[in-house]
């Protein structure tokens, strides 16, 4: 008994060895962030998720509750229907407690120490060794696709991404122990994952559950278990509805917006099949930065950088080998086989428009609701660090190198010698080779010099690593080398691979430049119900109204409210486009539309100064005359010239209040309304009226928001295809406007209850001592 107690010991203590080491390799590669003092560089975290959660901060500092609506971009948009906000994810914490820079940079070293070590303890679940799940941890964080989305800044990849091995691990556990308590603690982790605000990577995820279903369900169909599949079903209904029940706070309000946005319905095809894999870029699964990296700037195969991170698979020419040279035994266990299957299936899907059959899968539920098929690449690395842990025990077992795979191996090493001899010899000679026969090079200001010793240095390590697996295979099978020493050998030539390739990824910012840029634009943030302003130029940051706390009419989103982009597009005479995700392209801000949105300020980047635009058009106003047109009529007629927004308003065809009359006053000037009191979900304003009229707010009208009149309850109508109207009789009114969505409140509701029962069901399963039937 002492002997086994001992033993168990050990091996918690290798554990806890191999966790810890996980962890310091974490820390020391963030070391020289956290040594700077200054903040973790990510372009999309710079651009969207910065202001989002320095939002999210200073609203719950300031005045202790969560920020609804987000009045800064867009002229108005719902914050709460955010789901890249990520504002109910738990593991957020740090963004409400730490200044939004410093949390992120721990906040990412803490999702890096998890999701290693939640791949540690996945592949131990799967019997691997130590060795085999130390590596396993180190790649699924360190590959060059994981690593890649971290330096764009992708806050919200990062925090779905890392919860993969542990809602495996759950729904393994489950389909082949049984118990309803691993069921819904696998929800619960897929709730968590939902809240960590990337849609796409959850859709994934539970396609890889359904898949894993199907797959358990043939093999017990084999055996004739009919009861065992139902309840496999049964489970895994339960497991993805648990998922949606606990992020259902989230998931309400963010599918009440979808329903209005520009995503409505879904999106065409070539906006789904944007950045499609091309199978071009297979060649920098081994020739990482055969193309350039946007680090440095010499990234030529695109004008754009983010395709660098979107087909980055990279996850080392030593993991390869070692995964191809074990696949025939790969394929010979029932776990290591659906990995294999699901890395066939990752790529197939990530090709996209470079598929044929993707028009049939486009017309699936849920892939015509994303762009960026190659985004389903985090699979890919995912499977190759299970696969990569399980082969590395093999070969340590027995003689890697033997007969046909001997001869491959060598083979290849022998064909691609000259190859990294020509490009280490003559760049320039290669780099032309390649620009003519895979891709045209498109250098514009990037220098060709760079570009070419880029390309020669990276066949050259690739290569390195290549002879470097090649050697220590080689001294196994002479035996020359002791099975741990072999294993460690092979994890360290991984480990120094992907170190250095993802090393310059990490790099430090400092935010305080880019905020002293509002500096000059206190102007614009000036007076109880700022008028709103707009940027015509790149001088400033998209997201520039958030930023810097400006109302803006502009921004950059993938979600935007359709009626503003249609209401938008038609000022700048554009025909609709449910494509935009940024609104920098407006240009003429002084017609009729863009001032009735309260446009006041326009920052002119040419000149460095602030322009007004006349007339001027208040943020609320009274009117007395009213009409209906149909829809599709409405911008026409606000653009013409029958049509002044200071005296009338327009409804759409039976939405206007048709019990009540309007009527012009007999006299004139003395009415009026006046803004006293305006936060983030609440806007108090009086309005004196001589005659019934109506109250025009050029305010986003969006469910939720609700309307009291002198404390009475009204109704609020879309009036001018944007705006919140509400008519008022004669007299003084005190309105106030609240933003208080259902949506919110149900969604709360069913996240709370789901989250009490699954506790409850976890606590008693576990309680019983037995796994709980479904």
């Amino acid at each position: 008994m002492n002997n086994k107690n001992a033993s168990k010991g050990d091996l918690a203590g290798s554990d806890l060895m191999a966790v810890m080491l996980l962890c310091a390799l974490v820390c020391t590669f963030f070391g020289k962030v956290l040594l700077s003092g200054e903040s973790l560089y990510g372009s999309d975290f710079i651009l969207q998720f910065y202001p989002w959660k320095k939002f999210l901060y200073d609203s719950v500092n300031a005045w202790g509750s969560l920020p609804l609506w987000n009045p800064y971009l867009f002229s108005g948009t719902p914050f709460i229907a955010n789901i890249q906000a990520s504002i109910f994810y738990p593991l957020g914490f740090l963004y409400y407690l730490l200044p939004t820079d410093t949390a992120y940079l721990y906040s990412t070293i803490m999702h890096c120490v998890l999701g290693s070590v939640f791949m540690y303890f996945f592949m131990r679940f799967l019997q691997c060794s130590r060795t085999g799940s130390f590596l396993s941890g180190f790649i699924f964080i360190f590959n060059g696709y994981f690593m890649a989305h971290l330096y764009a800044g992708h806050l919200s990849f990062v925090q779905n991404y890392i919860w993969i091995p542990l809602i495996f691990l759950l729904v393994i556990k489950f389909m082949e122990a049984g118990g309803l308590k691993y069921a819904v603690a696998g929800g619960l982790a897929l709730g968590v994952q939902i809240l960590g605000g990337f849609p796409q990577i959850a859709f994934y995820t539970i396609l890889s559950i359904l898949l894993l279903s199907v797959y358990y369900s043939w093999h017990k169909h084999r055996t004739g278990g009919w009861a065992d599949i139902f309840t496999l079903w049964s489970g895994t209904a339960l497991l993805i509805l648990t998922g949606f029940s606990v992020a259902a706070v989230q998931l309400l309000p963010t599918y009440e917006f979808m329903q209005l946005s520009t995503r409505a319905g879904g999106v065409d095809y070539a906006f789904a099949t944007m950045d499609s894999l091309p199978p071009r870029n297979l060649l920098t699964f081994l020739f990482p930065l055969l193309f350039g990296s946007p680090v440095d700037g010499t990234y030529w195969v695109s004008d754009t950088g983010w395709e660098f991170w979107e087909f980055c698979g990279y996850v080392g020419v030593a993991t390869l080998a070692l995964v191809l040279l074990t696949g025939r035994k790969l394929l010979l266990d029932r776990r290591d086989l659906f990995f294999v299957l699901l890395i066939l299936i990752a790529l197939f899907l990530s090709f996209g428009k470079y598929n044929p059959l993707y028009p049939l899968i486009y017309r699936l539920p849920g892939f015509n609701s994303f762009r960026i098929p190659a985004q389903i690449l985090f699979l890919y690395v995912f499977c190759m660090g299970v696969l990569s842990g399980k082969a590395l025990d093999l070969v340590r077992s027995t003689a890697p190198l033997q007969g046909r795979s001997k001869v491959i191996f060598f083979t290849v090493l022998l064909l691609l010698l000259p190859l990294v001899l020509w490009s280490c010899g003559f760049p320039e000679s290669f780099c032309t080779f390649i620009s003519r026969h895979i891709e045209q090079l498109r250098t514009g200001m990037k220098p060709v010099n760079r570009i070419a010793f880029i390309m020669s240095q990276t066949f050259l390590v690739s290569y390195g690593v290549f002879l470097s697996v090649s050697v220590i295979l080689y001294l196994r099978d002479r035996g020359s080398l002791p099975r741990n020493l072999f294993g460690w050998m092979f994890v360290c030539v991984i480990m120094v691979d992907l170190w250095a390739f993802s090393f310059p990824m990490i790099q430090s910012f400092d935010m305080r430049a880019l905020l002293k840029k509002g500096d000059s634009l206190s102007p614009l943030r000036d007076g109880p119900g700022r008028s709103r302003s707009a940027v015509k130029g790149g001088c400033l940051i998209a997201n520039a109204g958030l930023w810097y706390r400006f109302q803006d009419i502009q921004g950059y989103d993938p979600m935007i409210l359709k009626r503003y982009v249609e209401y938008i597009n038609r000022s700048q005479g554009f025909p609709p486009d449910n494509t935009v995700v940024n609104l920098h392209y407006v240009r003429d801000f002084n017609n009729r539309l863009i001032r009735m949105l309260n446009l006041k300020y326009v920052v002119l980047c040419e000149t460095g100064k602030l322009g007004k635009t006349q007339p001027f058009i208040p943020r609320c106003r009274i009117v007395h005359r009213m009409t209906e047109k149909r829809r599709d009529e409405i911008l026409d007629f606000m653009a013409g010239k029958g049509f002044d927004p200071m005296n009338m308003v327009i409804f759409e065809k039976d939405q206007a209040p048709g019990d009540f009359l309007p009527r012009e006053p007999a006299r004139q000037g003395e009415e009026m309304c006046e803004i006293i009191r305006y936060s983030n979900d609440e806007i108090e304003l009086t309005a004196k009226l001589q005659a019934p009229g109506f109250l025009v707010m050029s305010e986003i009208c969006y469910p939720g928001w609700e309307v009291y009149v002198d404390g009475k309850r009204g109704k609020i109508y879309t009036g001018d295809y944007l705006f919140r109207t509400v008519p008022l009789e004669a007299g003084y009114h005190r309105v106030r406007f609240v933003f208080n969505p259902v949506s919110l409140r149900t969604g709360a509701l069913v996240s709370v209850l789901s989250l009490l029962v699954s506790v409850i069901v976890i606590f008693l399963a576990s309680r019983g001592g037995r796994s709980t039937a479904v």
